[in-house]
């Protein structure tokens, strides 16, 4: 067996960080709050639960925290998606997305 290093998790809110408001999504449009994220262009894919891609978008975000609405092109059935939001870094962070 080998074991991996220890590593502290922080559960609590920081300084960064990307939202879904509101969700559930009621419409077809969905609300991205990007709290004190770096500027830089993002990818974006929406991603229903069967793992099929509904939506890709690419955005230039400037630093702050705008709210960014997307709307899929097709309407986008009742069900739990996850939005996949890929950094100027590379680094990738996953949502849950409620529709309703």
């Amino acid at each position: 067996f080998d074991y991996s290093n220890v590593v502290l998790v922080n559960l609590g809110k920081s300084g960064a960080g990307i939202s879904i408001n509101p969700n559930p999504v009621t419409g077809n449009s969905i609300g991205l709050a990007m709290s004190n994220m770096p500027g830089g262009k993002y990818q974006i894919r929406l991603i229903n639960a069967a793992g099929q891609t509904c939506m890709t978008r690419t955005l230039m975000h400037t630093q702050g925290n705008p709210i960014e609405t997307l709307t899929p092109e097709t309407k986008i059935s009742a069900g739990i998606y996850y939005l996949e939001m890929t950094a100027p870094d590379n680094s990738t962070k996953n949502i849950k997305v409620i529709v309703r």
